[in-house]
């Protein structure tokens, strides 16, 4: 059993930036569960429901099983949070199952599977704890919802295995009402399908929409290029192999979607062009027709990919 009801962590304000302070706030409202016991995982929902409840039409999309790749978790927790203590980091981490996330006109939504047994969140979210709750009937399935002090992330806690956060919480919240009611949306039901065809249990799955920003988050200079492609996908599957950091090595299994077979070899040599630009070798793969290049053969260390989800969603 992870950390016990009394158990607190502080998390200490600073002067970011608005945006870099909604993301500490996630982290704040993750804290909470370090508060409480170990809760039952009966009902929870299918990663097909978890995705439907995100926003449509996002500009990424995140799926991120958090005890298979603890310790980038514990990174990206450290590096968004870099003054929380060693020890709490562990027992945050403890406490998740999978994260989904996605980022709309640089808003996050996130909703995770975890254990957020009622009682000890109603200990932890008290006022004296710098917590509001805002209570309402029409707020769906909860009927009410918590932030930290004045910032503007909410958080709700549907059951005792889901936990969600957003700027505005009730759009997801009323997803998970209509639960086992509707069908996803098509667009839904194609991210699900995209996130099926990925590697394992184990992997980091994405989807981008914004393909070119997603690149430009690879590297520290301007993209001089334009890729002919209309969507991007893939995974980050951790190693065996170390860095020479002493971090784990992750590889890279991307798919770049075209617009229509005639973009492939456009496609194949604007890829080629910016694996010289970057300095580094990656194979790129595509038959005639294809509407869909491989590209494989990276590998990227434990600490640069926590650099580089920090700055995605930031």
């Amino acid at each position: 059993m992870a950390a016990g009801l009394g158990e607190s962590v502080v998390l200490e304000d600073n002067s970011l930036s608005q945006k870099i302070k909604m993301i500490k706030n996630i982290i704040i409202g993750f804290v909470i569960v370090l508060l409480v016991g170990c809760a039952s995982q009966k009902d929870i929902p299918t990663q097909a429901h978890y995705l439907a409840l995100l926003p449509e039409n996002a500009d990424i999309y995140l799926r991120f099983p958090v005890q298979e790749n603890k310790e980038l978790a514990e990174q990206l927790v450290a590096a968004i949070a870099p003054r929380t203590k060693e020890k709490d980091i562990q027992k945050l981490t403890d406490r998740f199952a999978m994260i989904y996330g996605a980022v709309k006109n640089k808003e996050i939504s996130a909703v995770a599977s975890g254990s957020f047994p009622k009682i000890g969140l109603s200990f932890a979210l008290k006022k004296k704890n710098g917590w509001i709750a805002t209570k309402d009937a029409s707020i769906p399935v909860t009927g009410k919802y918590y932030q930290y002090r004045n910032l503007p992330l909410q958080i709700a806690f549907p059951n005792s295995s889901t936990m969600m956060a957003a700027t505005q919480v009730t759009p997801l919240l009323e997803s998970f009402q209509r639960l086992g009611n509707t069908p996803p949306l098509p667009a839904q039901s194609e991210l699900f399908g995209r996130f099926q065809e990925l590697s394992s249990s184990q992997s980091i799955d994405f989807y981008t929409a914004d393909v070119m920003a997603s690149l430009a988050s690879f590297m520290s200079f301007g993209l001089s290029i334009s890729l002919p492609v209309k969507d991007m996908y893939g995974s980050f599957i951790p190693t065996s192999t170390v860095a020479g950091d002493g971090s784990q090595l992750y590889a890279f299994n991307g798919y770049l979607g075209l617009p229509d077979s005639r973009a492939l070899k456009p496609a194949l040599v604007a890829l080629r062009i910016l694996a010289r630009t970057m300095g580094i070798n990656f194979s790129v793969s595509g038959q005639e027709g294809d509407t869909v290049i491989h590209v494989s053969d990276i590998t990227i260390s434990q600490k640069s990919l926590a650099e580089l989800i920090s700055k995605v969603v930031q």
